[in-house]
């Protein structure tokens, strides 16, 4: 706080931060000032605010009222800037979990949740399978998980599209999710849906819910606080540069109760991390200032759309006896379940003979981020993926 009144009204003199200047210019190396020439010595090297650039969040809320229409008449909280989506993750769970929380997730999942809520912060983990039986999203998973709650303050994982299985819910299984936050909400638990929104944009199939699934919970009911995790990283192919956001949106919060949110929110930013990086930001404002932004993201989807279409063409055309693709239809991902093979022994085998690398989950499932490749090799990756598990299945297709 004294260094945010500082930097408004210190004319003379500031030296609240741990920072060194010259000229009253953050003091940057010649040798690193010729690799990021096009930012300026505050741009590039000072410390960013702790809740991140105020033109960075006000163009950033903006930009989800334009993805997401729902929002549009819906009060939700200015996106504090988090540093990447797993920094958001780790604030919420600072906020939010204890021992006296569940956290409701569907198997298989991001490895990072249970690292984050389970390990450090101790909370109960309840899993559902992911899909149903029509390879569908697993509504009455869910349900029944949530119903069996042994704690009433509950944490749902909302990951559309998913990571590992590259699935997004159809818009009618979106509406189902979220009759069942609200009925258990109806109910007394107290709820928490946390829309992790890191693959969100990269949507496939028309038919698939094309919003942030944190629209339509963000006033759902006053048992249930809504917070959307995104981010630069995959929405503007900006991985490392570890920009992300955490929002908040609740029904009959006023923006007096938001603002306290984000005041806990900003004290675990804080704690943590300090801030995000300035050159993130920076770069990421000017890029979505450039005159060619929208185009080159265009392109750049249509080339992934593309690679998607030569998954589904190899998948559908070359069924395999042991390994069974689940349902995919945006992201970056297609997961597929063994049969009679461990996914374990497959990846090594992919990796040992074929130079091949692949995410095993478990014994069942492998996990191809088909993004990594281009369009061309597609068929060629999948075929030596198809080969090695009919050598450890001892099978023809």
């Amino acid at each position: 706080v004294q260094a945010q009144e500082a930097a408004k009204n210190a004319t003379r003199y500031n030296v609240t931060a741990g920072i060194a200047r010259k000229k009253n210019k953050p003091l940057r190396l010649a040798a690193m000032s010729g690799l990021i020439s096009g930012l300026t010595e505050k741009e590039s090297v000072d410390y960013a605010p702790t809740g991140g650039l105020d033109s960075l969040r006000e163009q950033w809320k903006q930009g989800l009222i334009l993805k997401n229409p729902g929002l549009k008449n819906i009060s939700f909280s200015l996106p504090l800037v988090s540093a990447g989506i797993s920094h958001g993750i780790f604030v919420v769970s600072d906020l939010f979990a204890d021992e006296n929380t569940t956290v409701v997730i569907p198997a298989p999942s991001w490895e990072n949740y249970s690292l984050i809520f389970k390990e450090r912060w101790g909370a109960e983990y309840d899993e559902y399978p992911f899909y149903n039986s029509k390879n569908g999203f697993n509504i009455d998973g869910l349900r029944n998980t949530i119903s069996t709650c042994r704690t009433d303050k509950i944490i749902c994982i909302l990951n559309f599209p998913h990571n590992p299985t590259g699935y997004t819910p159809l818009a009618d299984e979106a509406w189902e999710i979220c009759h069942v936050l609200r009925d258990a909400a109806e109910a007394g638990k107290k709820m928490l849906a946390l829309c992790d929104d890191a693959y969100f944009g990269l949507f496939w199939e028309k038919e698939i819910f094309h919003e942030s699934i944190f629209a339509l919970c963000a006033e759902l009911h006053p048992n249930l606080l809504a917070v959307k995790l995104d981010g630069a990283t995959k929405e503007d192919f900006a991985w490392g540069l570890r920009v992300g956001f955490v929002t908040f949106a609740g029904k009959g919060l006023t923006e007096k109760h938001l603002d306290a949110i984000t005041g806990k929110a900003l004290a675990s930013i804080r704690a943590s991390v300090s801030s995000a990086s300035m050159a993130g930001q920076q770069l990421l404002l000017k890029a979505m200032a450039s005159p060619g932004y929208m185009q080159e993201k265009e392109n750049a989807l249509s080339d992934l759309a593309s690679r998607y279409k030569a998954v589904r063409e190899f998948v559908s055309l070359h069924p395999h006896k042991a390994l069974y693709p689940m349902g995919f239809n945006s992201g970056y991902f297609l997961c597929m379940r063994t049969a009679g093979i461990d996914a374990q022994v497959l990846r090594r085998k992919l990796l040992d003979d074929k130079g091949i690398g692949t995410v095993a989950i478990g014994k069942e499932f492998l996990r191809v981020a088909w993004s990594c490749v281009d369009e061309e090799d597609i068929a060629p990756l999948f075929t030596e993926i198809w080969a090695a598990a009919d050598g450890l299945a001892g099978t023809r297709r």
